[in-house]
C-alpha cells in the first residue's frame, strides 16, 4: 500500500491505524483520508464556503466510512493506493497536474477515474486525518481564481478521446455561461454580498478554464503552457 501526502500537512495521531482498518474492513484498492483545513496562524474569513474550502483541498465526508463512486470525490493531498492499482491502469498524467506554480488541477481526477474504471473501488477513511496548511497568500481572491481557472482546463483533458465529439458544444455551453456569471459576480459586488461574489467568482474562473481547455484540446494543443500563476 502506497501512501500520498502533500508536503504541507500535519497528521493528525492514528493516521495510518485509520487508513488500515478501512483496508483490512472493506474491499477497498483506494483510501481517501479525511483532509481539514489547517489555519496555522490565520483566522478563516468570515466569506469562506465550501466552493472555496474545497479549492484548498478540504476533503472532508463525516465521521462514517463509506465508498465513493466518484473520481472527483479523491485529492492527492491524503490518499492510499494499493501497489497493484499502479501496475494495472499506470502512474498519474503529470501533464494535467501541477508544476511549480501553474495551477492546473487534474493528475489526481484522471488517475482515480481510469482506476474506477477498471474495476477498482474506492473508500473514505474518516479516522486517517490531515491537515492541510493554509497560508495567507492561498486566502486570496487571485489564487482562488487561478486554482479554480486551472481546475477547468483541465477537465476537457480527462474525457476519454472518444468523447472529443462533444467538445464544440461544450464551447458553445460554457462560452454561454461566462458572461452570466461575470454579470453575477458584479451584482454580488455591488450589492456587497462578498462571500456570493467570490463563489460567483470561483465559478467563473471555472467556466473561463473549461472553454479554454476544450478549444486548446479540439485545436490538439496541450494544456500546461496557458495555465497563469494568477487570474484577476
Amino acid at each position: 500500500i502506497l501512501l500520498i501526502l502533500d508536503d504541507d500537512i500535519k497528521a493528525e495521531p492514528g493516521l495510518l491505524e485509520g487508513f488500515v482498518a478501512v483496508f483490512e474492513s472493506a474491499p477497498a484498492d483506494l483510501v481517501m483520508g479525511r483532509v481539514r483545513l489547517w489555519w496555522k496562524d490565520l483566522h478563516k474569513p468570515e466569506w469562506m464556503s465550501y466552493r472555496s474550502e474545497h479549492l484548498l483541498s478540504c476533503n472532508d465526508y463525516g465521521e462514517q466510512m463509506m465508498e465513493l463512486t466518484k473520481p472527483g470525490l479523491a485529492c492527492g493531498v491524503n490518499l492510499a493506493v494499493r501497489r497493484q492499482v499502479f501496475m494495472r491502469v499506470g502512474n498519474f498524467r503529470v501533464t494535467i497536474g501541477r508544476r511549480g506554480s501553474v495551477k492546473l488541477g487534474g493528475e489526481n481526477t484522471e488517475f482515480v477515474a481510469r482506476a474506477l474504471a477498471a474495476g477498482h473501488r474506492m473508500f473514505y477513511a474518516p479516522e486517517a486525518i490531515v491537515n492541510h496548511l493554509v497560508t495567507p497568500q492561498r486566502i486570496t481572491l487571485q489564487y482562488l481564481s487561478a486554482v479554480a481557472y486551472g481546475n477547468g482546463l483541465a477537465r476537457p483533458y480527462l474525457e476519454r478521446r472518444g468523447k472529443q465529439g462533444k467538445l464544440p458544444w461544450t464551447i458553445l455551453q460554457y462560452g454561454l455561461k461566462i458572461p452570466i456569471a461575470a454579470a453575477m459576480e458584479l451584482l454580488m459586488r455591488v450589492l456587497f454580498i462578498r462571500r456570493s461574489a467570490v463563489n460567483q467568482r470561483i465559478r467563473l474562473m471555472t467556466y473561463c478554464g473549461v472553454f479554454m481547455g476544450s478549444c486548446r484540446r479540439i485545436a490538439h494543443l496541450p494544456a500546461t503552457d496557458c495555465a497563469p500563476n494568477e487570474m484577476d
